[in-house]
């Protein structure tokens, strides 16, 4: 028997069904107790699902260019935007972009587009890309906040290229470690690391990614690559970044490099 998915706003609604705390009896020690489900803190970090708006802001949601009361489409819509926790790929993927669309120009109005509700819309409509041509900008500069390498590399990450990812990294105390896994970053198309505190970024770290661009799937959308103020960074690295197919401008600016040597290199010195 084919299977068929359930409509896509019972589907939400389902998840915030409230359950009424039940009294039972434990025959054992004679007490009654009452059970209550307590949702589950969310597994995205907080900068993945902030917003500039607040769901608040709906108590005056309304068509302006309606009269009257509200249609069902603008219920509907309200409800989604209402839950938008709740929301998920495999959830909206099932709805045509004639009602997605709708969705997403109220998503904007609000300004509830977290990266997270951007990134599932971008993947559920990628016939519709022309739709999110924007830049996404997404600062982590709380100086009070711990951020994880390991999230941030998978927050920023799409395997299919749904969009490409441009990264800044301002005084970043990495391991080597932790620097190879630039390299899981399939659409990486800029890295840029600024100041001098980066100690651990050297020749050594270059050479792991060339390495790595060898089996032709990484690096492969990298473009751009700016070392700003890196005193590890010599010569020898210009000839690692050769092998990275897409690379075509290196901006080194501080870094112990000899622009004679980089022409023998294959690359063309600038200065401005």
């Amino acid at each position: 028997m084919e299977h068929r998915p359930e409509p896509f706003l019972m589907r939400l609604m389902s998840r915030r069904r409230v359950q009424r705390a039940q009294e039972a009896y434990d025959p054992g020690n004679g007490q009654v107790f009452a059970e209550t489900h307590c949702g589950v803190t969310s597994m995205f970090p907080s900068w993945v699902t902030a917003t500039t708006g607040s769901i608040a802001d709906l108590v005056d949601f309304r068509d302006p260019d309606s009269v009257g009361a509200a249609c069902l489409e603008q219920v509907a819509i309200r409800s989604v935007l209402l839950q938008l926790h709740n929301l998920d790929h495999e959830t909206i993927s099932c709805v045509p972009w004639t009602i997605g669309r709708k969705i997403w120009a109220q998503i904007r109005r609000y300004r509830l587009d977290s990266l997270r509700i951007w990134r599932i819309f971008v993947r559920a409509y990628p016939d519709e890309r022309h739709a999110f041509q924007e830049t996404r900008k997404i600062p982590l500069l709380n100086s009070t906040a711990h951020y994880a390498f390991d999230e941030i590399v998978r927050q920023v990450t799409a395997p299919n290229f749904e969009w490409v990812t441009h990264l800044t990294l301002q005084d970043p105390r990495l391991s080597k470690h932790d620097w190879a896994k630039i390299t899981k970053i399939r659409n990486l198309g800029a890295l840029t690391i600024l100041g001098p505190c980066s100690d651990s970024l050297d020749d050594r770290v270059v050479r792991g990614w060339s390495e790595a661009a060898k089996d032709g799937h990484v690096f492969s959308k990298l473009r751009l690559v700016f070392f700003i103020c890196q005193p590890y960074i010599t010569t020898r690295s210009l000839g690692f970044l050769r092998t990275l197919p897409a690379l075509t401008l290196c901006n080194l600016t501080g870094c112990d490099v000899d622009p004679d040597q980089a022409e023998d290199l294959g690359w063309r010195a600038s200065f401005l």
